[in-house]
């Protein structure tokens, strides 16, 4: 398909090679196009790779994410990919205005940030639903006012 687009394109430029017409601009528009079809493929490329990744760490939670075109950074656990799948419609309600990608990283910073208060207090517990997590955080906030 890359190779046909260019052919056409090419064969625009001669067409417009042989009027009055602004060349210059149309070889822009070209060379734009050109970029655009190389960004194109290096991104289809980059997309095949990570899922073949995520299927080999048999991640199955990042893999559909990563088919779905959101890609999480390592930072990101698979316990937090995991409460996020688990609790989706509770956490969608009162973050509609962040992104998947945006409330991964709030969700894990959160989930980082209470675990080493919990570790800190020897809190030792693993939150699977919201209400678990608000109790957790309730639990912390009453040892540190002590």
């Amino acid at each position: 398909m890359k190779n046909k687009l260019i052919k056409k394109l090419n064969y625009f430029v001669g067409q417009i090679n042989s009027g009055d017409i602004n060349t210059g601009l149309c070889r822009d528009v070209i060379d734009k196009v050109k970029d655009y079809i190389k960004i194109t493929e290096t991104e289809l490329e980059t997309r095949e790779i990570n899922t073949l990744i995520e299927i080999r760490h048999n991640n199955p939670l990042r893999m559909i994410l990563a088919m779905s075109g959101v890609y999480v950074s390592l930072t990101v656990t698979n316990e937090t990919i995991r409460f996020l799948y688990n609790n989706i419609e509770e956490l969608r309600d009162k973050n509609s205005k962040y992104s998947l990608s945006l409330m991964l990283v709030k969700l894990q910073n959160l989930l980082d940030y209470t675990y080493f208060y919990a570790e800190m207090y020897r809190i030792y517990r693993q939150v699977f639903t919201i209400k678990e997590l608000k109790e957790l955080q309730k639990e912390i906030n009453s040892k540190w006012i002590r």
